[in-house]
């Protein structure tokens, strides 16, 4: 069975460890890296479908350079952006092109929104691979 590729990228452990915990099925395949160098070498990955950046607001830079590396890296990828307290430095972030701009801590309807995402993938021909 293909499993969805899915980064998560965050300074914060709970949310890496609350998302991998709600989408590492048979059907997802989670990776859960902190942002910086790590992050750069995930983000060049093999395969990868859906990516969600946490915690926007508190490292604008680095997120802009990790959203564009991963659109240059995977076109087709979707991304979710986390702002636990949306401002308006998180503007350039918004306008690359999101699938997503989620405010506000992590809940459970997250994890629908990847499912939305890896809906919209497949919908418009994104193939998910191994």
């Amino acid at each position: 069975m293909n499993r969805l590729q899915i980064l998560v990228i965050s300074p914060t452990p709970f949310v890496a460890a609350f998302l991998t915990e709600h989408l590492a099925t048979d059907r997802f395949a989670v990776q859960s890296v902190r942002p910086g160098t790590e992050a750069n070498a995930m983000g060049r990955a093999a395969s990868l479908h859906v990516a969600v950046v946490d915690r926007i607001e508190q490292r604008p830079e680095a997120a802009q350079k990790e959203i564009a590396l991963l659109k240059e890296a995977h076109p087709q990828v979707r991304i979710i952006a986390i702002s636990w307290n949306s401002s308006a430095r998180d503007a350039g972030i918004v306008e690359q092109g999101l699938f997503y701009y989620w405010t506000g801590k992590p809940r459970p309807e997250l994890i629908e929104l990847v499912e939305a995402a890896a809906a919209e993938l497949q919908r418009e021909g994104g193939t998910l691979m191994r």
